[in-house]
């Protein structure tokens, strides 16, 4: 039986693993260190995985990754966009390893098929992965600044997923360590998804097919785990849903997060 979980995710540093049919790490952000550390805890190493999915080329989504691959080279999948900008941060790697995907148009990795679909953000050309196993279907979605019509076509037709509550928007406007621009950036439709809007979403995938969701990319200045998971249990009460009809949790900023049984 496989599993998806967290390793750390949040405004710092982004790193995801699937471990299945086949072992995957969705995006390289914090250190080579971290990331080593978080995959032993879990008996796993980086010399299982078979290829490393990136959404996006900021920082905190690629931070390691030169050296990763100077260290394992395994295949590097992002869209031409972000991988012409990647080349551009780090020209150091190995052109090869790089293997162009296009969004809503699925691979695979062994046996598991990987759909990159569409998110607004003020990226390259930012995606977001759905990753079936024949049997659940995971959805991925962090940095996004609005629920677009390809992030909802998606995520609707899964299982599980892992979406972006980013910022509690009180807190966002009056944090005086942010100036108007940023807080104007991170509001926008290429920024990123507030708690209330997370909660608004994640009401309608529960209403589809998704019973388990996990909130990612919390901001470490703008939110706090309590008000993510406080706004999302309202949204889904204020709708009659119980308690029981679906599992709900928030992925850390710096360890692992409950795993997702897939």
């Amino acid at each position: 039986m496989g599993y998806f979980c967290s390793l750390f995710s949040g405004s710092t540093g982004n790193s995801y693993i699937y471990k299945d049919k086949a072992t995957i790490l969705i995006d390289c952000g914090g250190s080579f260190r971290k990331i080593s550390k978080a995959l032993a805890e879990l008996d796993s190493s980086y010399s299982e995985i078979q290829g490393i999915l990136i959404t996006h080329e900021h920082s905190d989504h690629i931070n390691s990754l030169k050296t990763f691959i100077k260290k394992f080279p395994v295949p590097i999948y992002a869209n031409e966009k972000t991988v012409e900008k990647i080349k551009t941060i780090y020209p150091e790697i190995d052109a090869s390893l790089y293997k162009i995907v296009e969004k809503d148009k699925p691979f695979y990795i062994n046996d598991i098929e990987i759909t990159p679909f569409n998110t607004w953000h003020d990226s390259a050309d930012s995606m977001g992965y759905t990753i079936f196993n024949g049997d659940k279907k995971l959805g991925i979605a962090t940095d996004i600044g609005k629920i677009c019509e390809d992030v909802e076509k998606n995520l609707i037709t899964c299982d599980k997923v892992l979406i972006e509550s980013n910022h509690d928007v009180n807190m966002l406007l009056s944090n005086p360590k942010y100036p108007y621009p940023l807080k104007r950036r991170i509001l926008s439709d290429f920024g990123h998804l507030s708690n209330e809007n997370c909660a608004k979403f994640i009401v309608k995938l529960l209403e589809t097919k998704t019973d388990q969701f996990v909130l990612g990319h919390l901001s470490r200045e703008n939110n706090l785990p309590s008000l993510a998971l406080e706004s999302a249990r309202e949204a889904l009460s204020s709708h009659g849903a119980k308690n029981t009809d679906y599992t709900l949790s928030v992925a850390d900023f710096d360890k692992i997060s409950e795993k997702i049984i897939l």
